[in-house]
């Protein structure tokens, strides 16, 4: 018999969660970027998933980092870097 312990964030993840976070942003006015690393916490991942899925916004994206976990900026700088020189091409105005 195999015994799988459940994660706390996979007891954590409600519907109410969601619902709350949902409720607290469900759109923002401005382009959205979600950064996430392809070895995050999958409690934390799918719940960002689901949120970033029902969050309307002028734009959105979704960049998976490959090599990461929780933390893209630090196990990833130089990936980390570019994402961040494209979003400032593709989202700065200059007046």
């Amino acid at each position: 018999m195999i015994r799988r312990t459940a994660h706390p964030f996979d007891i954590l993840r409600t519907p109410l969660l969601l619902e709350s976070a949902h409720s607290s942003v469900p759109s923002l006015s401005v382009p959205v970027y979600m950064a996430i690393g392809k070895h995050e916490a999958r409690g934390r991942a799918v719940l960002a998933d689901e949120w970033f899925a029902m969050l309307e916004a002028l734009s959105k994206e979704r960049i998976v980092f490959e090599h990461s976990g929780h933390r893209p900026l630090f196990e990833e700088p130089a990936a980390f870097a570019s994402l961040m020189s494209r979003i400032l091409d593709d989202t700065y105005v200059s007046y």
